[in-house]
């Protein structure tokens, strides 16, 4: 079953900030900004989306083993399912 992406309209569950960012046109009208340029998301189970930047950091303790685990292995923050990467997903396409 494929996953896709759940939609940009919360926030992130790491830093609980939005997705979305609210600008100050020239204008002095307030326009919102989706981008997903920075985002990522959980491909094995739940399509939760997270920042990037805040899943690196997340990434990075799970890489070091200070979330209590016995080996490292990157989980997604939301619902704890190994995580899969693009470079990852890619690879098991090749081994079909």
């Amino acid at each position: 079953m494929t996953r896709h992406p759940q939609t940009i309209d919360a926030e992130c569950g790491i830093c609980m900030e939005p997705y979305v960012e609210v600008r100050e046109d020239t204008d002095g009208v307030d326009s919102s900004i989706t981008s997903q340029r920075g985002l990522v998301w959980c491909k094995a189970q739940c399509g939760g989306n997270l920042h990037k930047a805040c899943f690196s950091r997340w990434e990075a303790q799970c890489l070091r083993g200070g979330l209590g685990q016995s080996r490292c292995v990157v989980t997604c923050p939301l619902c704890r399912a190994e995580w899969k990467d693009e470079e990852q997903g890619v690879e098991e396409e090749r081994v079909r």
